[in-house]
């Protein structure tokens, strides 16, 4: 499985909808012995990032959550490098209005089509790009109305997994099928 790159910090500062999930896995990126593992390969300097309201509603707010299970690395990591490319895609990319579009790899190596329409607007594999900016340090970042791919189906069926295993608590944080202790009589 690739690495997940450093987040640059132009990113953190613009709070992209990703930056939670990518400081997530930085945390946990690590060989066997528990060293930082980091990424030789150049980071991306294009982001497509989901609407932020997607990401916090990806899953129920009060359960466990996927992508932020070691369990789900490689989901985790697959989720980040869909949404991260080396090349440097700007808005003003002319082969952008062609009509082939124009198609570069992610960092995962899967191919995005980046299309533009007569009125000069945007679109990522056939999702209109709610905005884009160029940040300081020369990030190009797309804002999307949804997910690539499968990503929603795929984050769902691994909650639904997780929600299995994980053991359910009741008000006071006790877990609802551990027993009660004995009542002691009052005095």
């Amino acid at each position: 499985m690739p690495l997940v790159p450093s987040l640059p910090k132009t990113v953190e500062e613009e709070g992209v909808s990703l930056v939670n999930i990518w400081s997530h896995a930085l945390r946990n990126q690590k060989d066997e012995g528990g060293s930082p593992l980091v990424r030789s390969e150049p980071g991306p300097k294009t982001i497509l990032a989901p609407s932020p309201f997607l990401m916090m509603n990806l899953v129920p707010q009060d359960a466990a959550h996927p992508l932020y299970s070691n369990k789900y690395a490689d989901l985790r990591t697959e989720f980040l490098l869909d949404y991260m490319l080396e090349a440097d895609v700007s808005p003003d990319d002319p082969k952008m209005a062609e009509e082939e579009g124009l198609t570069v790899p992610n960092l995962f190596g899967k191919s995005i089509t980046f299309r533009k329409d007569a009125d000069g607007k945007v679109s990522i594999e056939g999702q209109a790009v709610e905005d884009s900016k160029k940040l300081s340090d020369g990030l190009v970042v797309y804002q999307l109305p949804g997910f690539l791919f499968d990503h929603r189906e795929r984050v769902r069926e691994a909650f639904e997994l997780l929600q299995k295993e994980t053991p359910r608590y009741g008000p006071m944080g006790r877990p609802l099928n551990m027993p009660m202790p004995p009542m002691k009589p009052p005095q």
